[in-house]
């Protein structure tokens, strides 16, 4: 509104963006499913156009406007970060998740994730903008690191969205080798499933591409990057390891993982399977010594990244089993061979269901012979799969 009072004096154009603004106002307030996205990327759209304009014009009038029209949006980030409403199926509907304490190895997020997502989200778009810009300005090599690296940031989001767990776990069948790697004989096998999201996995899988991708100009500029002739050098090895890191890690996980394909963990009566396609690493309950959550934190110089996961550790190493790859892995890399660790980001059910799960199930063998049925999902999505429980 302020905008069209001052398009009397400026023109039509403070009056479209004035309009324009009003429209994702009214799409962030009333907008369902796709109205509300829209109102979310307009804004953020805004708020980055505002942010490189003053900063090509940077004066006091600059900085004045940059507050008027970062602050309310951050204002409103909190309460407007959330998915629209919408009616939760009663095969979804869960009793017991809400009073299943976290567990100790996990940092809380603010506001259930949603300030990172969007954080993310804004950052990428900035990252994006600038990148486009420098690529404009044929600064190809600055250009398509900062390009790369935003849309390695907007790819990763779906993975973000930890507060929209709504699903339950499901039964399950797959067939298991009868003995060892080498034996082809395998007889089916049902247990109770909690798979990973495709979307969210193959988002991780685009994100770490798009990452390889940027480390690329650092191999070929690092001339232009590096301010002396020994940071050059440096910069160049930083970014072969990354490229080969991340464009390695992510073919590998398309060609051999099966792209998020049928990827998650099964319990079943026997022994616990996590499944990469058509990967897999098996443990037998027996064996299984702890369950842990832990998280990695890496600093960066906008804070601490906290990484969850759920580690299993075996009494004896040897009793992890697997495919052929699997176990050339854990040769080549001991360290890693030494127990069950998998990421829980990119789980379709509440992470804390199979923390819980594990734990109980571990802690109780004879219930175990319930996996693979309708009770056993009854009692892991009412919350009362815990150890302290009967």
């Amino acid at each position: 509104m302020l905008l069209a009072l001052i398009a009397l004096d400026s023109g039509a154009a403070a009056l479209v963006i004035g309009v324009a603004l009003l429209g994702a106002a009214a799409l962030l307030w009333w907008g369902r499913r796709v109205g509300y996205y829209l109102g979310s990327v307009g804004s953020a759209l805004f708020v980055g156009l505002v942010v490189l304009g003053a900063i090509a014009n940077f004066d006091g009038t600059a900085l004045v406007i940059c507050i008027f029209a970062v602050i309310p949006l951050v204002l409103l980030l909190l309460p407007a970060a959330r998915r629209p409403d919408r009616p939760v199926p009663a095969a979804e509907q869960h009793t017991g998740i809400d009073a299943l304490p976290a567990p100790d190895g996990w940092t809380r997020e603010l506001a259930g994730g949603r300030v990172k997502f969007w954080l993310l989200g804004l950052i990428g778009v900035l990252a994006l903008l600038g990148g486009t810009l420098a690529l404009s300005g044929r600064e190809w090599i600055l250009g398509l690191a900062i390009t790369s690296f935003g849309l390695a940031l907007l790819s990763i989001l779906p993975m973000f969205t930890s507060w929209r767990r709504r699903r339950r776990p499901r039964t399950a069948t797959i067939r298991v080798p009868v003995a060892g790697p080498g034996d082809e004989r395998k007889r089916a096998a049902t247990g109770t499933s909690f798979p990973f999201s495709p979307l969210k996995s193959r988002a991780g899988i685009l994100a770490a591409f798009f990452l390889g991708i940027a480390c690329v100009p650092m191999v070929l500029g690092g001339p232009e990057i590096a301010d002396s002739q020994g940071e050059m050098w440096t910069v160049r090895i930083v970014g072969l390891v990354g490229a080969v890191f991340f464009l390695g890690g992510s073919l590998f996980a398309v060609l051999v993982r099966g792209a998020g394909r049928a990827w998650g963990v099964l319990l079943l009566p026997d022994s616990l399977i996590v499944r990469q396609g058509p990967a897999f690493a098996r443990l037998p309950w027996d064996s299984i010594a702890t369950v842990e959550a832990y998280e990695t934190t890496v600093y960066t110089r906008g804070g601490p990244v906290h990484e969850p996961f759920i580690r299993v550790t075996p009494d004896d190493p040897s009793a992890i089993s697997g495919d052929l790859i699997d176990q050339a892995i854990r040769q080549l890399l001991p360290s890693i061979g030494a127990d069950l660790s998998f990421p829980i980001r990119a789980l379709e059910t509440e992470p804390r269901l199979l923390y819980h799960a594990l734990r109980y199930y571990q802690a109780n063998p004879s219930d175990r012979a319930e996996l693979g049925t309708k009770r056993a999902i009854e009692r892991i999505s009412s919350g009362r799969a815990t150890v302290s429980a009967r």
